[in-house]
């Protein structure tokens, strides 16, 4: 059976935390996973909140047939490499959620989502907002804490 998976960057940080916990809302299909590696802060998040997440290891991603992969906080394959070694196959799709701009996006034919905001986290909730799809207190607290430090808050 194909997957939908869902990846931040190689580390992620407060506001990729916030984005895959709204990921989680809005794909609810979808396997998502962390990073091997969190930034200091996040980890902390991570381990207050851990049983309000559903986020998987890279490890148990291993031979996991992916259809479509969701990029959040990156258009940099680079950025994203930890994960690809335990496909079988490089994802036919690509859906990007990224607020960096400058950066060039090199993912193949990738759908990106973009908006010039101060964090990722704002454009996947406004996207939850835009759906009227509303989230949990837990859930709620992640996603503002990532946009609190990626806004100059943190």
């Amino acid at each position: 059976m194909a997957h939908c998976l869902v990846v931040g960057p190689s580390v992620n940080d407060l506001d990729c935390l916030g984005s895959l916990a709204l990921a989680q809302v809005l794909y609810p299909e979808a396997t998502i996973a962390k990073s091997g590696r969190l930034h200091p802060g996040a980890a902390n998040l991570y381990t207050l909140f851990r049983d309000h997440l559903s986020l998987g290891r890279v490890q148990d991603l291993k031979g996991l047939q992916v259809e479509k992969m969701i990029v959040l906080d990156t258009r940099s394959l680079g950025k994203i490499q930890e994960y690809l070694p335990v496909l079988p196959s490089l994802p036919p799709s690509f859906e990007v959620w990224d607020h960096h701009k400058q950066e060039t996006c090199d993912i193949p034919g990738a759908l990106i989502h973009e908006k010039p905001y101060g964090s990722n986290t704002t454009i996947l909730a406004l996207e939850l907002r835009n759906r009227g799809m509303s989230v949990t207190q837990p859930i709620a607290t992640i996603a503002l804490t990532g946009i609190y430090a990626d806004t100059g808050g943190g």
